[in-house]
């Protein structure tokens, strides 16, 4: 499950700016915030509460010129030439450096609901790991969005037990972690979301406000 994080304080006392991301991620990133500023964080969470997700501060878009890994449900069988062009606009956006491209699961789709997904065997999405695992070890943030639908029938567990390893494996390496609106939308579905969200704006203009932040709660995988 995705959840919003809150992310608001700034301390200008720093050359570089520094905000509560900063202080999350500062021995990752090699920063060493002040105690002040750690203290203002904490502060600054506890106050802010829940909100809805429209009221939340976005993070700083910066991966610092490093890599993006983008997890994708599974390869489309027409190539996905308008999603990867969308994964382009958006590792821009998150000034990264280049993006790496995986799938939860390794086998050609039409989409989630295609038979070969429910159908996929245990193994199948076991031998989908490994190239998950290397791409998220060389990278800086991920970019999560692998749709927001789920499978049916037996699959739809399997789906669940792959996106718990992933969070797991995510949360292991500390890596930041962004979504579309807060949940992983595919990025055939960026332009319908950012419709609704912010009618009669630009899609870029929507998408970059569309990208946010998220912490992870991690279940346990199988």
């Amino acid at each position: 499950m995705l959840t919003y994080q809150p992310l608001s304080c700034t301390s200008t006392r720093s050359s570089r700016p520094q905000t509560c991301e900063n202080f999350l991620y500062s021995f990752k990133a090699g920063l060493r915030p002040t105690r002040a500023l750690a203290l203002r964080c904490v502060r600054s969470s506890l106050r802010s509460g829940p909100r809805a997700p429209r009221a939340r501060v976005r993070a700083r878009m910066n991966v610092e010129e490093g890599v993006l890994t983008v997890v994708l449900h599974s390869p489309p069988v027409d190539g996905g030439k308008r999603s990867l062009d969308r994964v382009e606009i958006a590792t821009r956006m998150l000034r990264a450096d280049r993006s790496i491209v995986v799938n939860l699961l390794d086998v050609r789709t039409t989409s989630v609901l295609d038979p070969k997904v429910s159908d996929a065997s245990h193994d199948q999405w076991l031998a989908s790991r490994p190239a998950m695992a290397a791409a998220l070890a060389s990278a800086n943030a991920v970019l999560l969005a692998y749709g927001v639908s789920k499978p049916i029938g037996e699959g739809r567990r399997m789906f669940d037990d792959q996106v718990n390893w992933l969070q797991g494996e995510i949360a292991a390496r500390g890596l930041p972690t962004w979504t579309v609106g807060g949940r992983p939308h595919h990025p055939s579905r960026w332009q319908r979301y950012t419709a609704r969200a912010y009618p009669g704006v630009e899609f870029r203009s929507a998408l970059s406000r569309s990208l946010v932040h998220a912490a992870l709660e991690v279940g346990s995988p199988s």
